[in-house]
């Protein structure tokens, strides 16, 4: 299996992308919301939405890494 083909490669790129710019769009909101708190709760806020939109991406990427595991094998054999 080659992991470095030109489609593989292509894939990984649109993904990194994709993962900034969703990456951008959660600070952008988070540091909007956060204007909401009075101005010493403001920093808090900012920390704890950025940890836990990182906290569940992770987790996020766990979860479909374990269902394309279990999609791999067929769910009812046919004899």
């Amino acid at each position: 299996m080659d992991l470095f083909t030109l489609a593989n490669l292509t894939t990984l790129l649109m993904l990194t992308l994709l993962q900034a710019v969703l990456g951008f769009d959660n600070l952008l909101y988070i540091s909007i919301e956060s204007k909401r708190f009075p101005e010493e709760k403001q920093a808090y806020v900012r920390k704890l939405g950025i940890g836990l939109a990182i906290g569940l991406r992770i987790v996020l990427l766990f979860v479909v890494t374990r269902t394309i595991t279990a999609f791999e094998e067929p769910f009812f054999a046919c004899t």
